[in-house]
This record gives C-alpha cells, structure tokens and sequence, in this order.
C-alpha cells in the first residue's frame, strides 16, 4: 500500500529490456454499471473534476486497489505521462499484463485499439499517437462477470472473487522502427 509504484520490477523476466517506463501506480478511475460502455466508445468519456484514484495494477475489487468494491462493469481509467527523450526516432509500445474482459486504450484523445480476453497480455504501438510532454492515456474495460466468459476460479461457484479491469503491469517501451508489429 505505501510503494509509490506497485510491483515496479519488468514484468517480463525472460525478456528484459533496459529502457522501459512502469505505468503502475495511482490512476484516475470511474467505475460503475451506467457509465460509457467501453466496447462502443469511439472517444473516451469525460472525467470528473473530482475522481477517485486506483492502485494499477490490483482490481477494484481488491483492498489493494484503494477501491474495494465489486460490481462495476465498465470500468474507465486515466493517468498522464511523458515519453523519455531518449526514445526518439523508435516506436513506443503499450503494453498490459492482463485487463479483464474488453478493453479500449485511447492516447490523447484518439482510440489506439482494443483487446478481448482477461488473461493474456497485449501491446499496442502508439507512436502515431504520441505528442512532445505530456500525453494521457485512458483505458475503458468492460466486464460483465456474468459467467458466459471464461473466469476461472472467480464467481459464486468458484474459490475467489471475480476481479475486473486492469490487473496486470502496465508499462511503455521502446522498439526500433524496422520492427515488424502484428498489433495496432
């Protein structure tokens, strides 16, 4: 709870890169059943003045997350970042551990790309996105938890708790340009 950023190792061990960027740590977050449905959105939704702040990358249902309640089934995040200027000339990926169900990423404003599935990592190339200083990012995750997808030892017939959202590391880093991406 008083680490500044939560599991700030690389959350790849096999293969590290020297130059990365841990997004980990306190977002903004809105989360509830009314909210812009993140699978739809085209645009990401507008954040309150007031917010409440999440740990990423522990569920709003955990203690850990600073929010510890369940039922929110669009789940909206937002936190600000600058790209180190070392990085320029490369192409910078987006890359999540893991974010249940179906996620939206936006970079500015502009929708990067989405994901389907709540146990495998993703990465995006958000170059093109990218802007000198600050640069947000908004990550907009629907999960119903209604049992139709698969959700493990989560529910009210398995062990634990369902767990929404972001629940993985989230972290940027640089790639060289002649790289070949298969993700946009």
């Amino acid at each position: 709870m008083k680490a500044e950023i939560p599991l700030p190792e690389y959350p790849r061990p096999q293969m590290v890169r020297s130059e990365w960027l841990n997004l980990n740590g306190i977002w903004d977050y809105m989360g509830g059943k009314d909210l812009l449905d993140p699978v739809t959105a085209t645009t990401p939704p507008v954040f309150p003045a007031k917010v409440e702040k999440i740990r990423v990358p522990y569920p709003p249902e955990s203690e850990l997350s600073g929010i510890a309640r369940g039922g929110d089934t669009c789940l909206w995040y937002r936190r600000s970042f600058s790209v180190p200027q070392a990085w320029k000339g490369r192409n910078v990926l987006l890359n999540f551990g893991a974010v249940d169900r179906i996620s939206s990423v936006f970079v500015n404003g502009k929708k990067v790309g989405t994901h389907t599935g709540g146990y495998d990592a993703f990465s995006l190339n958000i170059t093109d996105y990218l802007k000198s200083g600050e640069n947000v990012l908004v990550v907009g995750a629907y999960d119903p938890n209604d049992g139709r997808a698969a959700s493990g030892k989560n529910g009210s017939r398995g062990d634990y708790i369902f767990t929404s959202g972001i629940w993985q590391t989230v972290w940027l880093e640089p790639v060289e340009k002649r790289i070949f991406l298969f993700c946009k």
